[in-house]
């Protein structure tokens, strides 16, 4: 019997261990383990993820060092993969892990969720919103304030040195610091960039910069010829070779010498990445959760930097919070207890009582002031979380109507069939500038009234149901000129078309004009090749085809038709009496008197030298020679200004059911044959 109970507790216990068997997270870094910001990202990982029955691997891309190390970490990767069990979560650090493990995802991870941080590229971030199974945190450095702060401590005349590297996302966090730079319209700074100096080359310059100034440091990793250093052996060597204060974007190396500024938390940023990986290791729905574009920021500071500089606490911006603070122990609240002691001791028991009350009327006082400076650091903070929310959806609007006005496309808001806002480029497209467009009914902007009518009856139904409506479509500028352009809109709503639509408008006027001119030189080139250039009449190629054309149709509808050969008599002598010049006048006008003469859906060609077929169709052979007969008479009465007339012979040949073309051809060419024994006369064709 005990041996029963000990079993079935063993059974119990084991079914519980393999319930709660450690699931597996692999964390992909962009960099090495020794990177100054690996150890705060490891943290704020381990902050979530510590504790949970969970295996925490850890891969290195090694980026800044390697610039061609991606093949083989992914061979590495892949064979480890193939060894150990699957993992449940993908964690990775920075753009350069982020975008290895999306463009490896199918041959690496499969479905596996992925969560990312730390990414500075906002549209390759913004991105996987769209992306399912791929979620994550950027990385936005305070620019804008960073800068505000060198003209608070300094003055709006201090010269700023930006360090900038070679690595992909220094020249990306520049790029952004740089439009900052010149949307505040900062005259004083000049650019230190490791895309043209060495590191050393960069230590020197630094020795000779101006004392008044400020260095700002985005990276300084790798340099132009490759070689890589240690941040903090770059920071080390500035800080020997001048006396300038150096201002950061991120937390990693404040305490090294850096005077601080507002950065960039790794810590903040990683344990809000482990939170989401957790969420979805409990069963939440990767999809739910939205790419996070504003990340956490902090004024950050080093007292010990501050002092160097003269730099006053009280300077720093609202919210600052510091490091390396000096130790003050006061030790004036020990005696004044020890006094208070020998005091109360002295007066006795009366007084007592009297300092009990005036010690519990101070500890309200106390609890009243400390909950007033919770309060009043409770505003503060909530103020100071607004200022930043407020700065930071102003630059992500400048950013945003920077990007729209710059784009190579007109944009156009629609609200009621009237236009509520455009960009710059739809004010170039349209020629207007934007108050007189702002207003306008959509309909004046089409060349046709009836593709306006098109667009409002067709697009409600495919706006409604979230879909783009397209088309191409011409426009008309306000000179009254037009141009062709591709529309694409999409609904603000689609459940409620009334709140908007917002067109895009791509120009191709140019294109479709050049549509247009190779149109009609096909067009002249196709005439040219089914036309003679002497008579200006279709040639044999095209006479041929009509032939066969009328065969084919016949035999289908049991039709008739009829073909009409026609050689100019004696046209040799005539060339060599009066010249070729003369020859080819005659030419020309015989073909155009035929042309005259002949119905529109009949073909007359110049069959060659001085021949002419006629092909009629929906003629028998009665009404074909009675055509010939006029023919003939037409050329006999036709004036050249010369001493005689030109006459012409002519053979007729009726379609007959399975008649092939080349069979219906020689019987003409025969009959023709038979009326130059006479000449100017009419024959038809005997089968």
């Amino acid at each position: 019997m005990l041996k029963c109970i000990v079993f079935l507790i063993a059974l119990v216990f084991s079914s519980g261990l393999l319930s709660q068997e450690a699931r597996s997270v692999l964390f992909i870094s962009s960099y090495h383990p020794g990177f100054p910001t690996f150890f705060d990202q490891l943290a704020g990982l381990r902050s979530v993820l510590q504790g949970e029955n969970l295996r925490l691997d850890m891969e290195f891309l090694d980026s800044k060092r390697f610039v061609s190390y991606e093949d083989l970490f992914q061979q590495g990767l892949e064979y480890k993969l193939s060894v150990l069990p699957a993992y449940d979560v993908i964690i990775t650090a920075d753009d350069a892990a982020t975008w290895f493990a999306t463009q490896h995802r199918e041959s690496l991870f499969a479905d596996t969720p992925i969560v990312f941080f730390g990414v500075n590229d906002m549209n390759f971030g913004l991105s996987f919103n769209q992306v399912p199974q791929v979620t994550g945190i950027l990385e936005a450095t305070a620019n804008r304030e960073t800068i505000e702060t060198v003209y608070s401590l300094f003055g709006e005349d201090t010269p700023m040195y930006i360090i900038t590297d070679a690595t992909p996302t220094g020249q990306l966090d520049f790029q952004r610091f740089e439009f900052e730079l010149l949307n505040m319209k900062v005259q004083k700074y000049e650019v230190l960039s490791l895309t043209t100096l060495s590191h050393d080359e960069l230590i020197r310059k630094a020795s000779s910069l101006d004392p008044s100034g400020v260095i700002i440091m985005i990276a300084c990793f790798r340099d132009h010829n490759g070689e890589s250093r240690e941040f903090s052996n770059t920071l080390a060597r500035l800080r020997n070779q001048t006396p300038i204060p150096i201002l950061h974007l991120w937390r990693h190396s404040i305490g090294q010498g850096i005077l601080g500024g507002k950065v960039v938390s790794h810590f903040h940023q990683a344990r809000s990445a482990a939170t989401m990986a957790l969420s979805i290791l409990n069963g939440a729905d990767p999809d739910q959760f939205k790419v996070d574009s504003t990340p956490p920021t902090q004024y950050l500071f080093d007292y010990q930097v501050m002092q160097e500089y003269d730099l006053d606490p009280l300077d720093m911006p609202v919210g600052s919070e510091f490091i390396n603070l000096p130790k003050n122990p006061n030790p004036l609240f020990s005696r004044v207890l020890l006094v208070a002691g020998i005091f109360i001791t002295l007066l006795g028991a009366t007084v007592i009582g009297l300092l009990i009350r005036i010690k519990i009327k101070h500890r309200q006082e106390l609890k009243i002031r400390r909950a007033n400076q919770a309060l009043q650091a409770k505003v503060a903070e909530r103020t100071q979380e607004l200022e930043h929310s407020i700065k930071e959806t102003e630059a992500l609007l400048r950013l945003r109507n920077s990007i729209l006005d710059n784009t190579v496309a007109g944009i156009v808001l629609v609200r009621n069939e009237t236009i509520q806002w455009v960009n710059r480029h739809a004010e170039t497209l349209f020629d207007y500038p934007e108050h007189e467009l702002i207003g306008k009914h959509v309909s004046t902007l089409y060349c046709q009234q009836q593709d306006y009518r098109r667009v409002t009856i067709e697009s409600p139904k495919i706006l409604s149901r979230g879909n783009a409506y397209q088309g191409e479509y011409a426009f008309r500028r306000k000179d009254g000129s037009s141009g062709w352009g591709m529309f694409s809109g999409k609904a603000l709503n689609p459940d409620n078309l009334d709140e908007g639509v917002l067109f895009i408008l791509v120009d191709f006027t140019s294109r479709k004009d050049m549509e247009n001119q190779l149109r009609e030189a096909n067009q002249t080139l196709e005439q040219l090749v089914v036309t003679d250039h002497l008579t200006r009449i279709h040639n044999r190629r095209f006479a041929s085809d009509q032939v066969q054309a009328e065969l084919i149709r016949c035999e289908r509808y049991q039709q008739v038709f009829a073909i009409i050969l026609i050689d100019i008599d004696h046209f040799k002598k005539l060339n060599d009496s009066f010249g070729h010049d003369t020859g080819d006048a005659a030419l020309f006008q015989v073909a155009q008197l035929l042309k005259q003469c002949c119905r529109e859906v009949d073909t007359v060609a110049r069959w060659g030298g001085e021949e002419f077929l006629v092909v009629c169709p929906e003629t028998n052979q009665q009404q074909a020679e009675q055509l010939a007969e006029l023919l003939r008479q037409r050329i006999m009465g036709l004036s050249l200004g010369l001493p005689c007339n030109i006459t012409a012979s002519f053979g007729v040949a009726a379609y007959r059911p399975k008649l092939s073309n080349e069979a219906l051809l020689k019987a003409a060419d025969a009959a023709l044959y038979d009326a130059k024994h006479s000449r100017n006369c009419v024959k038809v064709a005997n089968f």
